[in-house]
């Protein structure tokens, strides 16, 4: 299938044929986290983040 986002509202989803890299470019940095290879999320929906990793 190539590179696609699925772009996802409260109600349904869209499937964009663009890469994650390229929505990161656009959209802007004090609305949006990339928490993920794989994942962003609108930061008014984030409450509370806390790294899980161990040394």
């Amino acid at each position: 299938m190539g590179n696609y986002v699925k772009v996802w509202s409260e109600q349904k989803f869209w499937l964009t044929p663009r890469t994650l890299s390229s929505f990161e470019e656009q959209l802007p940095v004090d609305s949006f986290i990339r928490i993920h290879k794989s994942y962003m999320l609108t930061k008014r929906f984030v409450h509370y983040i806390e790294a899980m990793w161990s040394v």
